[in-house]
């Protein structure tokens, strides 16, 4: 009894239950007990027959016997736990398109991250159940335990591996707002601003080609001195920065690629490709770049790390990797419009490119139709047809994710409200006094920035309202980067868009102009971050005009700088990036230049207490999905992605001596069956073209006449066609063939 008491203590803190008899006197249990008292009947009534009792010792397992089978049930609830667990995670990436998206109120009501973030995970979180699976996943201890508090990047063990084509610097990761509105090849916003508030620990990726004149600051990078594997002694350093080198007649090549041919193709301009030696150049330098980049990530990869590729100057890369660490979880961010079919098969490279992106485990893009008509591009082009959610390709599967885009609206609102903007808003305020400003944010060497058609529609507003000629003034900051190296577009293009810009603006102020004034105030520098965001404070309506854009945050600046002062109208293209997120916006055809025009005066002519109410909604949406928040969307869908555990094993090539012998000394019958489609002849599209070579009906004829071999062939293909296939070759009543059944007509 004693050895049974103690067996049933420690299956108990199993928590796994054993029947197997117990004593009368052990009265836990019901079930037991009767049991027990079953056993005890029995012994009596033996007795009562003068029969031998059997000894009660043989119904009490001994301790051995119990651990075996204690371990045995355990394995088996570990198998089923682990086949819940990849059923619900199939689940989840089947709806990853039609899951609702994680907001600022969901961080608040505690709702669990799959990441481990917390409502609070800015300082410190609980680590809980989610970051012990994520432990347990890979295999390294949970540090701290369950319930205990400790700061997010001592009890986080996964990293996210940020791969762009530049690498950040310094300044760009601990600044609290943009100096720059339109950056490129960086990782967006939301990556430094989840890093900083969370302390998830991060390794960025990228060249060090910064741009002329963005600045110099402090690059991580190119320092003899700099260990990217060294850890701060406090552990307060939660991120790494590797250097990719790329020399400067590679990187040249690469850039002109990325921005002249991919860049326009990617928004509908395709004029920038060509079929020359030199663009056959370029795209070799691109793929090298990323090559270079597939062998930096495969350095620095550790097990259990989230690799996350942005914008099209890595479209390449996911596949590369996929190559090299087929088990890793890869995502990947496209910032820009992803074309129509029509359009993106213009490319020469257009297969390799949408494999590229088709080896991530997670491809994001802006909005519905971007996703939409990358699906049709995969469907038309390599023949691969997938769902809104997902693609099945080479045995993998890739996840389609929509994610809006979003801004760091505590920093952003902390500097409107700063004592240097509200020193600028109110100089600004004097300077055009009695004056209703219109503000314009674009990029100057942005050829579908749609700068020409927002002067268009002002001059045909000054034309037609000639009494508002002296009360409204357009500033349109055209920022110039002065970057000849990453010229979006055409060099040519840009620079006869450059001429004929300030033509218009030229004429627009020589008819409407005064000497006391200028309807037009055209600046081309950037400005200082107070400067920007006073003048967007002052403003009374914004216009964003571009006739094509990926993830365009000025609608969300522009909303933030608003709040609680003039509630300015937006006017925002159809053609914007963000324009299904801003519903309460005055939507336009920029191409239309009459009706930018009429948006125009019903902006300036809207009442107080409709201002009010599009502004506030605005702010909602602004306030409730930010940058923070569309980083962990994306990273808790790419965990949340099924990874591949083992590669499938390729067909073993049969052993020919050993075939052969074994043909010659068998007797009797001798069955062949082959695999037609994909092992006798590859997979072809059409019926037409799979029908079998002479190199396969052969030796399928020598088999056929000989009367010890039975012969099938499996096929995809409908009877009919199988069979006349077989029947042409003089073999078709002398093989078995199983296909699909001939379809009615």
């Amino acid at each position: 009894r004693g050895e049974l008491g103690s067996s049933k203590g420690a299956m108990s803190e199993a928590g796994v239950a054993i029947p197997f008899p117990l004593t009368a006197n052990d009265d836990d249990d019901d079930t037991d007990n009767v049991t027990a008292r079953g056993l005890t009947d029995r012994v009596t009534v033996d007795v009562a027959l003068g029969e031998q009792p059997p000894d009660p010792a043989a119904f009490i397992p001994t301790l051995e016997q119990i651990r075996l089978r204690e371990e045995k049930i355990l394995e088996q609830l570990e198998d089923l736990q682990r086949k819940l667990d990849a059923e619900r995670r199939r689940g989840v990436g089947g709806q990853g398109h039609h899951r609702r998206l994680r907001s600022r109120a969901d961080l608040g009501s505690g709702s669990p991250s799959v990441l481990g973030l917390g409502p609070d995970f800015e300082s410190s979180a609980r680590v809980g159940s989610s970051a012990e699976r994520l432990a347990q996943e890979m295999g390294r201890p949970v540090v701290g335990g369950p319930g205990s508090l400790l700061p997010h990047s001592e009890a986080f063990t996964k990293r996210i591996v940020s791969v762009s084509f530049r690498l950040p610097r310094s300044d760009d990761l601990t600044s609290q707002a943009s100096a720059e509105l339109f950056t490129s090849g960086l990782p967006p916003k939301g990556m430094f601003v989840l890093q900083r508030s969370s302390g998830l620990p991060v390794v960025w990726i990228g060249s060090e080609a910064a741009p002329r004149g963005a600045g110099t600051g402090d690059s991580f990078g190119g320092r003899a001195d700099f260990d990217w594997r060294r850890r701060e002694k406090n552990n307060q350093d939660t991120a790494r920065h590797v250097p990719v080198a790329l020399p400067d007649d590679l990187l040249g090549d690469y850039i002109s690629f990325c921005e002249q041919t991919l860049w326009s193709l990617l928004h509908y301009d395709y004029s920038g490709l060509g079929i020359d030696s030199a663009q056959m150049k370029k795209w070799e330098a691109y793929v090298q770049v990323n090559t270079r980049f597939a062998e930096a990530v495969t350095e620095v990869f550790e097990d259990g790390d989230l690799i996350w590729v942005h914008d099209y100057h890595l479209m390449l890369l996911p596949l590369m990797i996929r190559k090299r660490l087929w088990y890793a979880r890869v995502g990947f961010f496209l910032y820009t419009p992803f074309p129509s079919g029509e359009i993106f098969r213009i490319i020469p490279q257009r297969v390799e490119l949408l494999r590229g992106l088709l080896g991530s485990d997670l491809v994001g893009f802006h909005t519905y139709d971007y996703s939409k008509q990358f699906l049709a591009s995969c469907l038309r082009l390599i023949g691969v047809e997938g769902s809104p959610s997902r693609i099945e390709w080479d045995g993998h599967v890739c996840e389609i994710g929509i994610y809006p885009g979003g801004m760091d609206v505590s920093a952003l609102a902390a500097k409107v409200a700063s004592p240097g903007v509200k020193s600028r808003a109110q100089e600004l305020r004097k300077r055009y006094s009695g004056r209703r400003v219109i503000v314009g944010v674009d990029r100057m060497d942005d050829s579908f920035a749609g700068i020409l058609h927002k002067l268009l529609a002002f001059e045909d507003f000054l034309e037609r309202r000639a009494a508002m000629r002296n009360l409204v003034v357009l500033v349109e900051i055209a920022i110039d980067p002065k970057q000849s190296g990453s010229v979006k577009g055409s060099i040519a293009k840009n620079t006869a868009q450059k001429k004929q810009i300030h033509e218009f603006v030229g004429r627009i102020n020589a008819l409407y102009g005064s000497p006391a004034s200028s309807p037009v105030h055209f600046v081309t520098s950037e400005l200082a971050k107070e400067d920007l965001h006073a003048i967007m404070s002052v403003a009374e309506v914004c216009i964003v005009s571009s006739v094509r854009s990926g993830m365009n945050l000025i609608p969300y600046e522009w909303t933030i700088c608003q709040h609680r002062g003039n509630n300015g109208p937006l006017i925002l293209s159809e053609f914007s990036g963000s324009a299904q997120s801003f519903s309460t916006a005055i939507h336009v055809n920029p191409w239309d230049t009459e009706e930018l025009s009429s948006a125009l005066e019903m902006a300036l002519s809207m009442s107080p207490l409709e201002r009010e109410q599009q502004q506030k909604l605005a702010h909602k949406f602004v306030t409730n999905h930010t940058a923070r928040i569309w980083a962990l969307n994306f990273l808790e869908d790419l965990e949340m992605t099924e990874p591949i555990r083992a590669r499938p094993a390729p067909a073993p090539l049969p052993d020919v001596p050993l075939l052969v012998d074994t043909f010659r000394d068998s007797a009797g019958k001798r069955l062949f069956i082959f695999g037609y489609d994909g092992a006798m002849v590859t997979h072809q599209p059409l019926a037409q073209l799979a029908a079998p070579p002479d190199c396969v009906l052969y030796p399928l004829r020598h088999l056929a006449f000989d009367p010890t071999v039975l012969v099938f062939v499996i096929t995809s293909r409908d009877r009919q066609t199988a069979a006349g296939w077989f029947e042409e070759a003089g073999i078709g009543n002398r093989i078995g063939i199983a296909c699909e059944p001939q379809l009615a007509a």
